[in-house]
């Protein structure tokens, strides 16, 4: 089990020295978001962004897309409509798509057809190429959406050109503030709205869920695009891990399918308990990446059980569970190890922040936020931040005054009913993104 743990658990500093090498070298995927005056005002908060009128937020997410009229009343934000829709399972247009989110919704199209200006900010899953949504797969159902290849970035494929077009053609014509924007900066934004912080700290969000990435106030960064697993073709096969790409070791996308196989590896090795075991089908999809860190909780907490791992348990015996339960906690140990080393890269990419600021923390996702695992991320931080000698040995300034107990100021409900639960932090920064950009100086 020792040889299969330096397998699944590099060495942890290795990774990190690596990381810093690769922004020091350009070799990190950054894409510009183009915000530093958005987060300027995010963070001085002047009374024309602490106090303002109700925006139109649409938050496009991977499952489902979330719609919301919100205004900024004393520094806090409040909801006063909110509604989700599921993403079409079927080819949908883009327009037809607008149609159910604004058109055929009362509150939404009369905020379009009443306000002085609308403003509207909307966040998107997916990088922007020449201002236009760009991924070979997400959405897939949305289409004229995304550009699905580098050609097809063109004008015509323009986001706020192609949104102006739909409003016309639906007999919008009222002028209409528009932005829009990577959904992780867009949640950066949102956490550093409802935070009070000085304007000299310095900030970055760890994403943490069904993909990974960073933001750092400048750029979105999805680090988990790094090529960087080992060439270890039963852990790591390229053809089901992108050619070997880091989401696919520490993400939903991929933790379940690393943990079956780190199962079929382990079942090979002689004395194994779980050889001859049939466990493949509880690892087959990303739902089952919950069912990987329950079987860990189960190791951490006597007594905790679900009905899948009871299930699991039940269908494996006890030897082999506990194989599952130490499989589990390196893939966990795995995750946290390299979540710190992505966000305290960011950090030293950013520089020192000025005298008398400080490095702020924040997280968003199942996985960053999952109790067990955060609580241990946030200590590998710190325990890396202050190994002096590591930071002597590659060069660069210590990190200092890491602050990542961040609780953000509460959504308030405008009227009863509100569904509040629906707001996570993107669809907050979508609303307060647009806020800022009708104040940019």
């Amino acid at each position: 089990m020792e040889t299969l743990r330096k397998r699944l658990v590099p060495d942890t500093y290795a990774e990190l020295a690596y990381m810093i090498r690769m922004f020091d070298e350009g070799g990190m995927p950054v894409y510009p978001a183009g915000m530093e005056e958005h987060f300027r005002v995010a963070k001085e908060k002047p009374d024309a962004f602490r106090n303002h009128a109700a925006v139109l937020a649409i938050s496009l997410g991977g499952t489902n897309t979330k719609i919301m009229l919100a205004s900024m009343r004393e520094g806090r934000l409040w909801a006063e409509y909110v509604r989700a829709l599921e993403n079409p399972a079927q080819e949908t247009s883009f327009y037809d798509y607008l149609d159910d989110l604004i058109l055929h919704d009362e509150v939404i199209d009369r905020y379009l057809r009443t306000a002085q200006t609308p403003c509207i900010g909307v966040s998107l899953p997916m990088t922007i190429v020449k201002n236009c949504p760009y991924h070979v797969t997400k959405l897939p159902t949305i289409v004229g959406l995304a550009a699905r290849s580098p050609e097809q970035c063109t004008p015509e494929m323009e986001f706020d050109a192609n949104f102006a077009r739909y409003l016309k053609s639906r007999g919008y014509t009222r002028p209409v503030r528009l932005f829009y924007q990577s959904d992780g900066i867009v949640a950066h934004h949102g956490a550093v709205s409802l935070y009070d912080m000085d304007v000299r700290d310095k900030s970055v969000l760890c994403i943490c869920g069904t993909g990974m990435a960073n933001g750092d106030e400048r750029s979105y960064l999805p680090i988990a695009l790094l090529c960087n697993l080992a060439k270890d073709d039963d852990l790591y096969p390229p053809q089901e891990t992108e050619n070997r790409q880091l989401n696919y070791a520490i993400a939903g996308k991929g933790v379940f399918s690393l943990m079956r196989r780190a199962v079929e590896t382990r079942a090979r090795m002689p004395g194994s308990a779980l050889a001859g075991k049939s466990l493949e089908r509880f690892f087959l999809d990303p739902r089952a990446t919950r069912t990987v860190f329950e079987v860990w909780q189960t190791m951490l907490e006597p007594g905790f059980e679900t009905p899948r791992t009871q299930e699991i348990r039940e269908t494996a015996g006890q030897a082999a569970f506990c194989e599952l339960q130490q499989l589990a906690d390196m893939i966990a140990t795995r995750d946290y190890e390299t979540l710190a080393n992505t966000i305290l890269s960011t950090f030293v990419s950013m520089g020192v922040p000025e005298e008398g600021g400080c490095n702020i923390l924040f997280f968003e996702g199942s996985i960053a936020c999952n109790p067990a695992l955060n609580q241990r991320l946030q200590r590998n931080i710190r325990e890396k931040a202050a190994n002096q000698a590591f930071f002597a040995e590659i060069g660069k300034p210590m990190l200092t005054d890491i602050r990542m107990d961040t609780p953000l100021k509460p959504v308030m409900a405008a009227q009863d009913g509100i569904p509040l639960q629906a707001i996570d932090t993107t669809l907050i920064g979508t609303a307060t993104m647009i806020m800022a950009c009708t104040l940019e100086r």
